[in-house]
């Protein structure tokens, strides 16, 4: 399966940004060495908020979602986030049906995604 990524950086209207990443494609074992490769370069370059934007994402493995996950927990650990945003009807029914909604931020778009990232930062913010 091939897999081809576009990454820009989005900003909401309070000021909040996030490198999306637009993921065409399907995430399964042959092909995330390249998403990781991806996500990897991201968090050295100092980027705390992602969004995954899975409109094109044609499939999702159970390596997949791991991966997802694994991602997840290291942009908190940055002190950010990580969101799923726009799955189709089959990419959501593996999240859903593995139990992934649970350790997963999934949102419809990108600015309810954005909007999130403002209560992350918040809530670190208290925090501190």
């Amino acid at each position: 399966m091939s897999i081809e990524f576009a990454v820009t950086i989005i900003q909401s209207t309070i000021g909040t940004k996030a490198a999306r990443v637009e993921v065409s494609g399907g995430l399964d074992p042959t092909t995330l060495d390249a998403f990781k490769e991806v996500l990897e370069k991201l968090l050295a370059k100092g980027a705390k908020n992602v969004i995954v934007d899975c409109t094109r994402t044609k499939f999702i493995s159970s390596s997949g979602l791991a991966s997802l996950l694994n991602f997840t927990d290291r942009f908190e650990a940055e002190g950010g986030g990580m969101a799923i945003t726009r799955a189709p009807h089959n990419v959501l029914r593996v999240i859903y049906l593995m139990g992934f909604d649970k350790h997963l931020n999934v949102f419809a778009d990108d600015a309810t995604a954005l909007v999130w990232f403002t209560g992350v930062a918040l809530k670190m913010y208290q925090d501190s």
